[in-house]
């Protein structure tokens, strides 16, 4: 398993189930990047993530940083728990993106048209999530 960062895209328009008011903040998380070297593969993950999107939903996104204190090779369950959970009823996985990438690991929600994506990449000494939503 990969440890380190977390992506989460929101992408989309008009759609049966209702995008949560607010997603939840994981635990012990704080807002902002991290300044480490895990900087530019968290770069490279949202790019190949934000183009492989961009095939079956329309954006713009806003993007937000939050980093954890340390790297968790169980966060990553814990997220997918995290966001399955708030979405709730109406989302369900996007089974064109396989749940492994290139150097990080990936889940797809959608409700329609509208998509929600996290995505962990590897790092050494904390996680980051970031998190895109409709702009």
């Amino acid at each position: 398993m990969v440890a380190g960062v977390g992506l989460l895209f929101f992408a989309g328009c008009s759609s049966a189930a209702p995008l949560p008011e607010a997603l939840p903040t994981p635990a012990e998380a704080r807002l902002g990047a991290a300044d480490d070297d895990s900087f530019t593969a968290v770069q490279l993950a949202l790019a190949s993530l934000h183009e492989d999107l961009s095939r079956h939903y329309d954006g713009p996104w806003d993007v937000e940083y939050y980093t954890f204190p340390d790297s968790d090779a169980t966060r990553w369950s814990a997220l997918q728990s995290l966001y399955q959970n708030a979405l709730g009823p109406g989302w369900e996985l996007d089974e064109r993106y396989p749940g492994e990438a290139f150097d990080y690991l990936q889940k797809v929600w959608s409700n329609g048209n509208t998509a929600i994506a996290i995505a962990l990449v590897g790092g050494e000494s904390t996680d980051t999530l970031i998190v895109l939503s409709p702009g």
